[in-house]
């Protein structure tokens, strides 16, 4: 038996204990090491062996190759290489306001100009270092723009989901999302629609503006 074939099925059975345990640091711990291991041409050998549709990548609100790395490099994500499945721990915002309605991303528009329909509350990517609690926090205040004062209270709601899909972002691949979600109550935003302009300037950026709406 290979090493790969040896980590791989270490790897499956952290991700077994992370999802029964709702745990992150499973993830973390084999994206650590899955980082080490791989590099960007050996993660693109394997695509290419699995006959990945890598033409569609970076086509239309699909994301790049480049994109990908950027995500394993900032271990907001990890790369199942024997199931081609790309697994993340996201944290959805339960945003409120004062007159008790639910704040949804209804559009992003991505920098290419294509405008993506959500209609979704906001989410963020779980990285290595953060909890569940500081990657929502980060998550608001860099897509909503807004100073952490603003916040009147927030709460890590007790139930935790799972979503497996094929993935829009990187066709052919399949996507597994481990969802926490937290709960805020937000005062000092507009009690209308309103849109947000990202700010970030990494080469890994994807979405230059957002749409809210309160529903």
């Amino acid at each position: 038996m290979t090493f790969l074939t040896q980590f791989s099925r270490i790897s499956l059975f952290l991700i077994k204990k992370s999802i029964y345990f709702r745990k992150t640091y499973c993830y973390k711990l084999v994206n650590f090491v899955l980082g080490w291991v791989m590099n960007g041409v050996q993660i693109l050998d394997i695509l290419k062996q699995n006959e990945i549709p890598l033409q569609l990548w970076g086509v239309g609100d699909a994301k790049s190759y480049s994109h990908f790395l950027d995500e394993l490099s900032k271990e907001e994500s990890y790369f199942d290489y024997k199931n081609m499945v790309r697994v993340l721990n996201v944290v959805k915002m339960v945003i409120k306001n004062r007159l008790g309605k639910t704040l949804y991303e209804a559009n992003q528009e991505l920098k290419n100009g294509v405008i993506k329909k959500r209609m979704q509350i906001p989410s963020e990517k779980i990285t290595k270092s953060e909890t569940v609690l500081e990657a929502a926090l980060r998550g608001i205040l860099e897509e909503l723009q807004i100073k952490e004062s603003y916040i009147l209270k927030n709460r890590v709601l007790p139930f935790f989901t799972q979503e497996i899909r094929k993935s829009a972002s990187y066709p052919g691949l399949i996507s597994c999302y481990n969802l926490f979600y937290v709960e805020f109550v937000i005062y000092e935003l507009p009690n209308y629609s309103f849109i947000t302009e990202e700010i970030k300037s990494n080469a890994g950026d994807y979405v230059s503006t957002h749409f809210w709406e309160w529903v």
